[in-house]
């Protein structure tokens, strides 16, 4: 013998009118009374006229560089020559311009950023999302040798 049971789903017959007023009532969907229904005809919308789409405030971080106007052009030049030629001597550019002489741009724009760094008026230098004391960068970089910048270039 099979047999077969039936659940009834429906709620129980109320007052239409009176179940759809109170559920009108609340404000949110989730808000019933306990012997109400969890049935809510009603729905929260999201406030989205309140979206202010056309407005970007993203923070951008860009690439501080050294403020030239800070320094006197004519001590400045000094300056930059004099670390210019320090930098050349203790990598022996001369060198690298013979080993070297297909990336001879690299090699130059290495000693600018080195010769920029060592003239940095900074006391801390950012380097990989770190700060390090300005005088130890300057230190470190003015150390750097011709294994140092032929071991850069080959990287590359």
């Amino acid at each position: 013998m099979n047999v077969i049971y039936v659940k009834t789903f429906m709620p129980e017959k109320t007052d239409k009118k009176k179940f759809g007023e109170e559920l009108k009532k609340f404000k949110k969907q989730t808000s019933v009374e306990n012997e109400e229904s969890t049935e809510v005809y009603i729905s929260n919308p999201n406030n989205t006229n309140l979206s202010d789409t056309e407005m970007n405030d993203n923070k951008s971080n860009p690439i501080i560089s050294v403020d030239e106007k800070r320094f006197d052009s004519d001590n400045r030049s000094e300056d930059y020559q004099a670390y210019e030629n320090l930098v050349k001597e203790t990598i022996d550019y001369e060198s690298l311009e013979v080993t070297h002489h297909d990336d001879m741009r690299q090699v130059d724009e290495i000693v600018n950023l080195i010769v920029e760094t060592v003239m940095c008026k900074n006391d801390k230098i950012l380097i990989a999302s770190n700060w390090y004391p300005a005088s130890l960068v300057k230190k470190k970089f003015l150390m750097l040798t011709y294994s140092h910048i032929e071991y850069v270039l080959h990287c590359m």
